[in-house]
């Protein structure tokens, strides 16, 4: 419960996490989002859904897997249109072909399962679906931990507990992407908006970069 009622008002999500998500749903779905199957990775007890919801995708369009049973006990009972299932994105049962869009915000993903999952989330993908991946910034976690590479452990910002990350650099990243089949069409780096800062002094950061967009499209098949 610490999670559900402090992640959708962390200021990460409110002023960088959420406003991207919004900007690439734009881009890349103008329209017909009303239709669209969408897998939100990581789901945890619905944020990313609501903002889908709130952005046009409907509920009994989406599906989201998280490993937490807790987290999936709430999302259920508080979004019961949309589907939520217990599992490991590395290895969960996905239909394949099936989604015109996955999300994932962010992933605690080790070196054996990262690989797993990107291949799971790109077969479950119709051709020409789009993946939208948002997570930590390697430099944030070298500015803030000193690590440039492998696992850190970090606190959640509503405290509940520790758990584990894995730093990587963008261009591994970008890589796996690829060798996964996906084509890269956005790689961004996400700062603090400066307006935020001066509204929000207590929002810093010791570095240049705070998140990292990655849009990938799953490519058309070529007859």
């Amino acid at each position: 419960n610490a999670f559900r009622n402090r992640a959708p008002e962390l200021l990460t999500y409110q002023y960088i996490v959420r406003p991207t998500l919004q900007k690439h749903l734009t881009k890349f779905f103008s329209e017909g989002r009303n239709t669209k199957r969408v897998l939100d990775v990581g789901s945890a007890s619905g944020r990313n859904v609501y903002t889908l919801m709130d952005e046009g995708f409907l509920a009994e369009n989406i599906l989201g897997v998280e490993i937490s049973p807790e987290q999936v006990a709430i999302a259920k009972r508080e979004i019961p249109d949309a589907t939520f299932e217990v599992g490991d994105i590395s290895d969960h049962g996905l239909a394949t072909n099936s989604n015109d869009l996955a999300i994932m915000v962010p992933e605690f993903l080790d070196e054996e399962r990262y690989p797993k999952a990107l291949d799971n989330i790109f077969a479950s993908m119709k051709d020409g679906g789009v993946f939208v991946y948002i997570t930590t910034h390697p430099d944030r976690y070298e500015a803030k931990y000193g690590v440039k590479k492998g696992e850190v452990i970090t606190k959640g910002p509503w405290g509940d507990g520790e758990f584990s990350n894995y730093v990587r650099s963008v261009k591994k990243q970008v890589g796996s992407l690829i060798k996964a089949g996906f084509v890269v069409e956005v790689t961004e780096n996400l700062d603090i908006p400066k307006e935020v800062v001066k509204k929000h002094p207590e929002f810093t950061h010791p570095n240049r970069h705070v998140r990292l967009t990655i849009v990938a499209r799953k490519p058309e098949k070529q007859y």
